[in-house]
């Protein structure tokens, strides 16, 4: 493997492949989005160290030397080192920035973002060097030394236990990008299930490792370290090459040279050009080795929040239909109009006379239509528009109410769905009716009342009542006729209905009389689905404010098949490395 490699297939597999897992937001995951987000952005992760180590596949073998607090890592590497260029002692945490130890011939491939591209660096040529952490920059210190060897890079951690949360999210970054890791753990926490969670991840990926145990007595060499193998294998399913580090005293931040000696020619053997290679293969094989089923736990995850989508789309749904459903019934059983309403039209209908002009008049439309302009004047005809009103406040009222109850019962329901909740939490408008509803739906029931009228005209044009002053007659009485009989019957006829008051009887024979039978019937059933349909697109209205919200964060409906198609072609691709 070299430089030569055609690796661009796979660096852009892997590449689109990042791109898909970064749309997994995981906003429908309730309490299980930070488990999951973190799990999402580890992957992120290592697929950068892939993409850096497969584009930098000359670049020295990235050394990084993690574990535990109080482990000694940094006494290691000053050790190794021969001066003191990590800071240690008893306050924790001692490494805030992680450093890297390269030799000067070798520097280049780390003074640019072709490696650990997130850390800005830091030039350092001793110990008098601050840097500042109090910002969330991540940065790296970087030190050339002479006595490292040519073609290995040692990166200094932070403790991947640290109560810096900051900390520990450099060290994960450090490590997922490492080539190698150096373990280190000491002799009272190398049983930590931390530390073996770190370790049995790195066995699954196969990553490149060795295990220094540290601070052990000389008498408790063995013992421990035997113990420590059946954990390592028992725990990790891992059998690394384990160095002890005895208990010494350490001076100007070092330990003796002696008590590194096993990890300094192990480094030094991992210098060479075929160990190098050989660790650093094992390592991004292994990586691809697992990524199938790290994304077939991302998928599972967004089929998980699929599940959730639907339950939360299915109050929606529900909701909107009870509600067309219950505005339906309200039609129907005349709660559509208050009953003062009512008395006013029976008045206006069946003590104007008009019923008695009905059932007097002649063969002759134009006597009978005289006579009935004649009762419509001044007084009556301004009461018939009161009445027009009434039924226009009302119906406004009914839809308004059901629109209300709509939000409110999605809001009850979403409340119990751990999701529905944090929806409702980050949008607390949902819980609060439009402010431009009342003003909305009354323009929706104006509008239909104006297409009552509309019709009106068209069937009475059809029986060639053309006269103005018929048409007038028409508009004013037959229009105020199908509005009053539509809200008391729900659109049906008299007769099945059941209409046994004089008023109802009068709104039949006044449309029946004027209009014919049959476009009396399809004029009350028009005016009925006109009214629907209009309560139906209020109600879509009201719905966007909910399935926006619920689409603003639910998975793409192609995510699963993107992260599949993904995680594919790289499996497809990955040859180029052997």
């Amino acid at each position: 493997m070299d430089e030569a490699t055609d690796t661009a297939p796979l660096v852009t597999a892997l590449r689109d492949l990042r791109h898909v897992i970064s749309a997994c937001s995981f906003s429908l995951s309730a309490d299980k989005a930070d488990e999951r987000r973190a799990e999402r952005d580890h992957l992120r992760r290592e697929i950068d160290g892939l993409i850096a180590r497969i584009s930098s596949l000359g670049s020295p073998l990235l050394v990084v030397v993690g574990g535990v607090t109080g482990s000694g890592k940094s006494t290691i590497v000053n050790t190794l080192v021969g001066r003191a260029v990590s800071r240690t002692g008893v306050i924790r945490p001692t490494t805030e920035s992680p450093v890297l130890i390269v030799h000067p011939v070798d520097a280049h491939w780390f003074t640019d973002d072709r490696v650990l591209a997130e850390f800005v660096r830091v030039e350092r040529e001793g110990r008098k060097t601050t840097v500042d952490t109090d910002d969330e920059t991540a940065r790296l210190q970087l030190i050339r030394d002479e006595d490292i060897p040519l073609g290995l890079a040692l990166v200094d951690a932070p403790d991947i236990d640290s109560l810096s949360v900051r900390n520990r999210a450099i060290a994960d970054a450090l490590l997922d990008a490492a080539d190698v890791w150096l373990w280190c753990t000491s002799a009272a926490k190398y049983a930590d299930q931390e530390s073996m969670r770190y370790l049995a991840r790195a066995g699954a990926r196969r990553t490149a490792l060795a295990v220094a145990l540290t601070r052990v007595d000389l008498e408790h060499v063995d013992e421990l370290a035997g113990d420590f193998r059946e954990k390592l294998a028992e725990r990790a399913s891992i059998e690394p090459e384990l160095f002890t580090v005895e208990t010494a005293r350490v001076i100007d931040e070092r330990l003796p040279r002696p008590a590194v000696g096993s990890i300094e020619r192990w480094l030094r053997e991992l210098s060479g050009p075929l160990v190098r290679r050989s660790r650093r293969r094992q390592t991004m094989e292994g990586a691809l080795d697992i990524m199938s089923a790290d994304v077939a736990g991302l998928i599972a995850w967004v089929a998980d929040e699929t599940g959730t989508l639907g339950v939360l789309s299915d109050v929606i749904n529900r909701t909107i239909a009870q509600s067309r459903h219950d505005f339906g019934n309200a039609l129907d059983d005349g709660r559509a109009m208050r009953d003062e309403v009512l008395l006013r039209w029976n008045r206006f209908a069946g003590t104007s006379g008009m019923l008695a002009l009905v059932e007097r008049a002649g063969e002759r439309a134009s006597a009978w239509a005289r006579s009935l302009m004649g009762a419509l004047s001044g007084e009556r005809a301004e009461e018939e528009e009161q009445v027009r009103e009434a039924v226009a406040i009302d119906v406004a009222s009914l839809a308004t109410q059901l629109l209300d109850l709509a939000s409110g019962r999605i809001v009850t329901e979403w409340g119990t769905i751990p999701a529905g909740k944090e929806l409702l939490e980050a949008n607390p408008e949902l819980a609060e009716a439009p402010p431009d509803l009342e003003v909305r739906t009354r323009k929706t029931v104006d509008e239909w009342q104006s297409t009552v009228v509309r019709l009106v005209e068209t069937k009475g044009a059809k029986r060639r009542l053309r006269a103005r002053w018929l048409t007038a007659v028409i508009n004013a009485t037959a229009t105020g006729a199908i509005i009053a009989t539509l809200a008391q019957t729900g659109g049906l006829t008299g007769a099945e209905a059941g209409i046994a008051t004089a008023a109802g009887a009068a709104n039949q024979a006044l449309l029946t009389r004027v209009l014919g039978a049959a476009n009396m019937r399809w004029l009350i059933s028009s005016a009925r689905a006109d009214l629907e349909r209009r309560f139906t697109e209020l109600l879509a209205v009201h719905r966007r404010r909910f399935t926006e919200v619920l689409a603003a964060a639910a998975p793409s409906p192609k995510l699963i098949a993107q992260l599949e198609e993904r995680a594919d072609a790289v499996q497809k691709v990955r040859s180029c490395l052997n």
